[in-house]
């Protein structure tokens, strides 16, 4: 399971051991702190607030962050490669389904064939994973 983390006040984006910044996090309420997604959940950490993570489980809102970090990290040092880019994909998309919202396991068979058949990391960044959900 990836780990990913979401700092928006130094617009910085984690996923797994690998960090971006530079990422536009400004549509991130300013109260918040540091975002968390364990796999099937997620943690946010306010800074107005007990500092008590509060849990949340829906994930399209943090989608274009995540898209940005692919982004983001074709710039990097060591770019990330089209097959790490497809891994963070499909991490996504299993964050969809584990969601348990309107569960459909055709549509997300269909969103993983479509982004495994993807030939750059440009189009994986850019394929909207959302679309059908």
């Amino acid at each position: 399971m990836s780990q990913w983390w979401i700092c928006p006040w130094d617009n910085q984006v984690v996923i797994d051991d690998a960090s971006v910044c530079g990422i536009d996090c400004s549509a991130i309420p300013k109260n918040i702190n540091i975002i968390w997604w364990h796999g099937d959940h997620g943690e946010i950490l306010y800074k107005d607030r007990l500092a008590i993570r509060e849990r949340f489980t829906d994930f399209t809102p943090l989608i274009r962050y995540f898209d940005a970090f692919i982004r983001g990290a074709q710039r990097a040092k060591r770019p990330i490669t089209l097959e790490q880019a497809k891994f963070v994909k499909a991490r996504m998309l299993e964050a969809l389904l584990a969601r348990g919202r309107e569960l459909n396991l055709s549509k997300y068979q269909a969103h993983r064939d479509n982004v495994a058949a993807l030939l750059t990391v440009e189009q994986i960044a850019d394929y909207d994973i959302v679309e059908g959900w």
